[in-house]
């Protein structure tokens, strides 16, 4: 709109990976092509205001307006400097790009007449940021801009930024059969468009998670049940008039953790001071497809037992080089040495702890087939109350050990505490959802500050088998290398969490053929991980 309508206006768009600008690119490409009024297609016509082809560099109108989309990388916002700067998810964006960024935009002479609310211009076009993110963490650069325009606002400063903030229900299309909805109004809508009135929708089965209670998290509780909901947020699902189906939504619901939904489809701050784990995001924390590896270090289990409540038992990798995986965006990325990677989980009720044992030893032969005999754990941490299911487990041929001198509860919640503020975790979420479910919703009672005893048999196993892990492999050997880091084609490591080392661009580590020889790591890694000096 800007470059349709105001002559001479050049804008810049740079996303927080190479991947966000690609889709930015796809989609300005396809908006200057004329499309068939039957089938929609795109013809190989550009539209008459677009001056030759779109090109992945730069997009250029008649009018002398153009658009450029770069990477975000500190180098490519550096030089440019349009009228309009577009920065897209800076949650997930290095904070130096963002800082160099903040010089961009400038005020640009226009080439042509502008509209007449510009009269008081005098023919020039004024500079304008534009910030558009979802908020994937309550410590991230969105939600520092989110506090900075509150604190402006209550003082009766001038803000940065004008905020627009939407959520997911001002997206879904109408549903009008929604059963929290009054009769007579859903009845009524029904009618008018010609469906049945007595027609109601699911949402009542569809479940993800638990509330603090212990009761089951239903899309109908989020849609606004009358007199449990605040005024204004009851049966939002009726009352919305979006572009999005009603499958998009539940489908929104089941896959996304509680946390997740709050934050950032939701739009408002799921945590609270008595969660154990206030800062987690799995943005930030949560990788897939992750290879265990033999040469990558050490692995470990932590272990719960469980009866009717569920059992829990975990496998971690205590990393001792630079490992490739893909992080939650998948993007390819580096994780340092010192860094525990939770891979693969056990979350079951109703077994016994031979049966559970038995699953063990197939998921650990299913490796030592994939990877070798190398493949071992080197030690097994359970819950040592649990004295027969531990003799059940050795008689298996998985011995447990507890090398921590004491079962103190807040100390080990404190290491794992301390594990993420310090960038030493990471978790594959698609091979341990149940853990992903827990660390959100993991929370102590604010009246006996003692930990609810609820949907946390994952957080037992965790604390237990990272706790005695980090007696064996030493807290402090690889704090100073810690955190994740991507690897952008033009060799610069751009880091994707909070770490403490950030690696500078011509920093001398190489890739020699298919082997990650950074971090002697003597292991083959798909084409996509291979760098250059």
């Amino acid at each position: 709109m800007n470059s349709t309508f105001k002559p001479g206006c050049e804008s810049l768009t740079f996303g927080a990976t190479e991947g966000q600008s690609r889709r930015c690119y796809s989609h300005i490409e396809d908006w200057c092509y004329e499309h068939d009024p039957e089938t929609g297609r795109r013809t190989e016509i550009v539209k008459p205001f677009i001056l030759d082809r779109p090109l992945k560099a730069h997009t250029r109108w008649k009018i002398g307006s153009l658009v450029e989309i770069v990477a975000g990388s500190e180098n490519a916002v550096s030089g440019p400097h349009p009228a309009k700067a577009h920065a897209d998810e800076i949650d997930l964006m290095d904070e130096p790009v963002w800082n160099q960024s903040r010089g961009l935009a400038v005020t640009n002479p226009a080439t042509g007449p502008l509209p007449r609310f510009m009269s008081r211009f005098n023919g020039m076009i004024p500079p304008q940021d534009i910030v558009t993110s979802t908020r994937n963490s309550t410590t991230g650069l969105m939600q520092g801009l989110l506090d900075e325009i509150a604190d402006d606002v209550k003082n009766g400063d001038i803000p940065q930024f004008s905020l627009r903030t939407w959520c997911i229900w001002e997206c879904i299309a109408e549903v009008p059969n929604c059963q929290n909805a009054p009769r007579d109004q859903r009845e009524s809508r029904l009618k008018e468009l010609g469906r049945d009135p007595t027609e109601l929708c699911q949402c009542h089965r569809v479940a993800k998670g638990y509330h603090p209670d212990g009761t089951r998290r239903l899309l109908k509780h989020e849609c606004g049940e009358i007199g449990k909901a605040s005024p204004g947020h009851e049966y939002k699902g009726f009352r919305a008039r979006g572009w999005k189906p009603y499958i998009d939504l539940t489908q929104t619901f089941k896959r996304n953790t509680p946390g997740t939904w709050t934050l950032q489809h939701l739009c408002r701050t799921g945590r609270n001071e008595n969660s154990y784990v206030e800062g987690w995001s799995l943005n930030l924390y949560g990788i897939r497809s992750y290879e265990p590896h033999p040469l990558y270090g050490p692995i470990y289990q932590g272990i719960d037992w469980g009866a009717e409540n569920p059992a829990s038992v975990l496998w971690f990798q205590y990393l001792t080089s630079e490992v490739p995986a893909i992080d939650f965006e998948y993007q390819p990325i580096f994780l340092q040495p010192g860094i525990y990677v939770l891979f693969k989980e056990i979350y079951v009720s109703g077994l016994a702890a031979g049966a559970i044992a038995k699953r063990v030893v197939k998921f650990e032969n299913e490796y030592r087939e994939k990877y070798g005999a190398r493949w071992t754990v080197k030690g097994r941490f359970a819950d040592p109350q649990g004295k027969g299911d531990r003799i059940t487990f050795a008689n298996n041929g998985l011995k447990t050990s507890w090398p921590v001198k004491t079962r103190n509860k807040e100390r080990m919640i404190t290491t794992v505490q301390n594990l993420v503020s310090d960038d030493r975790f990471a978790v594959d979420v698609d091979a341990s959802p149940s853990f992903c479910m827990e660390v959100e919703q993991w929370q102590k009672n604010p009246r006996t500050n003692k930990e609810v005893d609820k949907h946390n048999h994952a957080m037992s196993a965790w604390r237990y088998g990272i706790s005695n892990a980090e007696i064996i492999e030493g807290r402090n050997q690889a704090r100073g290398n810690s955190g994740m880091q991507r690897q952008r084609d033009d060799g610069e490591k751009k880091k994707m969490m909070r770490g403490r080392r950030t690696i500078l661009p011509g920093e001398d580590r190489v890739n020699y053929g298919g082997i990650a020889s950074t971090g002697e790591t003597q292991v083959p890694i798909n084409s996509q991980f291979s760098l250059s000096r």
